[in-house]
């Protein structure tokens, strides 16, 4: 099944894409996504290659975290 690409943003030079129907947002190797942790459901954690790296406030901060992974 695949998922279609509702939203994109870019973020230091990072160009990430939304979907929606999941609720995550997608760019190479990372995952953005809402946690699913007891006491974090409002936050967002940060996967790369499947392994959650970073737990944060906003998804922006997890897009930004990402970059600095990259560069």
């Amino acid at each position: 099944m695949s998922s279609i690409t509702t939203q994109t943003r870019t973020v230091d030079g990072l160009k990430w894409e939304c979907s929606q129907e999941e609720g995550l947002w997608f760019c190479g190797e990372f995952r953005i996504g809402r946690s699913d942790r007891r006491g974090r459901r409002s936050q967002w954690e940060l996967f790369h290659n499947n392994e959650c790296v970073m737990i944060g406030k906003t998804c922006h901060e997890m897009m930004q975290c990402a970059a600095r992974r990259v560069l």
